[in-house]
């Protein structure tokens, strides 16, 4: 994978290098997204006790230059930070800085090199991290050719993140279909951090391959996913599946209606004894799990983002009121999908209530609320950001401002 990302990228230089290009049009964009967090009942190892608040801002910054001869290249600058002082890092960074060819070669291949987000799909295992809250964001440093036409779309792709990490794939679609999408894919990735999530093996290759589809049709609407995931390491090979489809009725104010489910195998994900912290023979159970990778799919407030070893069921409905705004509200149950010795699968519920007004096509404000309904298996979960002991509640506001 070095060997093909070294090539794609000399490949990319080689082109820019000789192709003379003027600059013709410089276009400037970005986003001020700010939103405030109330947790009550959260775990007690928070340095603020069960009950906690901050607010997280991210500011982008990004300046977009076409020359002739279908070049162009961009930069954007991205500072994530928390009100509070906890996190709170004025720095800027480089967020992306890359050069892009299109119809390379007078056929529809578009070759893009240097940092950039990358996002698959509905961004359920390859994403930028732009869902809140936690909102810092995801590029990598890649080398990464698409060709296109109006049936199919396939993406080749080499990258490296953080600089431990070696990470690929080639994302292939389907979209000849009106308003349908047919993906399959394969990602691979070598040791890093987020790749080998807590497992004392540190240098061997975990391969993903699964299959996406989604569309419209009169009214409805799906999205279904399913993935395995295996390693040549000492790990089981395990599976996750998306589902949801939903239905949009045509009448006054777009009222929709949607059911889901979604599946992740793994082991028991749960909170070591005292004993089993200091005892150095002692091998979590929660070692070998289905990874998420860089997904960008939260199902629940109160769990971690890339969350595993869950099953869930979900629903939900929402209305506009008006033009410009969106209300609705969110159901779910969680079971842990390996049961452990000491503790039930079942989890709890949680539900939301949640609001969107757009104010402009620039300006947008939201605010929500969601209680989780705590069962006794949720004492298991170290995942989790309540200690399963009472129920808990999460409170934002929002807004976002992109130009």
């Amino acid at each position: 994978m070095r060997k093909m990302l070294l090539g794609m990228a000399a490949a990319a230089i080689a082109f820019t290098t000789v192709a003379h290009a003027e600059l013709q049009n410089v276009t400037i964009d970005g986003s001020i997204q700010i939103r405030g967090n109330y947790y009550r009942n959260l775990v007690r190892q928070l340095p603020d006790g069960a009950d906690t608040e901050h607010v997280e801002q991210r500011t982008r910054l990004g300046v977009n230059a076409e020359f002739t001869d279908q070049v162009s290249s961009y930069i954007e600058l991205d500072n994530y930070y928390w009100w509070d002082g906890n996190r709170s890092d004025l720095s800027v960074d480089i967020h992306q800085a890359y050069v892009q060819a299109e119809e390379m070669w007078n056929v529809p291949l578009r070759m893009r090199i240097g940092r950039q987000e990358i996002q698959l799909g509905n961004r359920w295992l390859v994403s930028a991290i732009e869902t809140a809250p936690g909102f810092w964001g995801q590029s990598f440093d890649a080398a990464r050719a698409t060709y296109a036409t109006d049936e199919i779309s396939l993406d080749v792709f080499a990258a490296e993140e953080g600089g431990n990490s070696t990470f690929g794939g080639v994302y292939g679609s389907y979209i000849g279909q009106p308003d349908m999408t047919f993906d399959a894919y394969w990602l691979w990735g070598r040791q890093s951090d987020r790749l080998v999530s807590r497992l004392r093996w540190d240098d061997f290759n975990v391969h993903t391959f699964g299959l996406r589809g989604a569309g419209e049709y009169e009214g409805f609407d799906f999205e279904g996913e399913i993935a395995w995931q295996t390693a040549d390491s000492p790990l089981d090979d395990y599976w996750a599946g998306n589902l949801e489809a939903g239905y949009t009725f045509d009448t006054p104010h777009n009222p929709r209606v949607y059911l889901g489910m979604a599946w992740f195998q793994g082991k028991d994900t749960y909170r070591p004894t005292l004993f089993e912290r200091w005892n150095p023979f002692f091998t979590p159970y929660d070692i070998t799990s289905f990874n998420r990778l860089y997904t960008d799919v939260p199902y629940s407030r109160f769990f971690a983002r890339d969350v595993n070893n869950m099953s869930l069921g979900r629903g939900g409905a929402s209305i506009e009121p008006t033009e410009d705004t969106t209300v609705g509200l969110m159901l779910g149950y969680f079971q842990s999908y390996a049961q452990h010795r000491r503790f039930s699968k079942n989890l709890g519920w949680e539900a939301e209530l949640y609001g969107v007004y757009d104010y402009t096509e620039d300006l947008q404000f939201s605010a929500g609320w969601a209680h989780f309904f705590t069962q006794s298996g949720m004492r298991g979960r170290r995942d989790a950001l309540i200690d399963g002991t009472s129920d808990a509640d999460y409170v934002y506001v929002e807004t976002r401002l992109s130009f």
